[in-house]
């Protein structure tokens, strides 16, 4: 995923998940679990498609994020998030939430240049979230 790859983590501290056909025990030991080689690396957990993965393991998610001591980072990719679930709150007050849709603009041409987007998406995310 090239927005990870700017952070700095390495490549084999990323791990992802298909939402549609994952199993909390996995996603949890991946997250849960550090290196016995670089204990200082922060391991980044994608789950795609995570909508059906988040209706049908939100209390172990809302417990995860509540009483989580992990370094590693969770990445929820859905296409909804209500931020008016105690799941939504939980994150807001240890995580966050980041709406990551992307405007049609004129200016990035038809079909769409990646790096122009790539580029709006690095301006934009220094702009509101640093």
């Amino acid at each position: 995923h090239w927005l990870i790859e700017r952070t700095g983590v390495h490549a084999e501290w990323v791990h992802y998940f298909d939402g549609d056909d994952s199993d909390w025990v996995d996603v949890n030991d991946e997250v849960s679990t550090v290196s016995l080689f670089d204990q200082d690396e922060k391991k980044v957990v994608v789950v795609r498609n995570a909508a059906k993965f988040i209706t049908a393991n939100r209390p172990q998610l809302e417990k995860w994020v509540e009483k989580s001591k992990s370094d590693s980072i969770l990445i929820l990719e859905t296409s909804t998030w209500m931020s008016t679930t105690k799941l939504a709150k939980a994150v807001s007050e240890v995580g966050l939430a980041v709406r990551a849709s992307i405007p049609k603009l004129k200016e990035w041409g038809e079909p769409p240049d990646h790096l122009k987007i790539e580029k709006w998406l690095l301006v934009h995310a220094q702009k509101h979230h640093h």
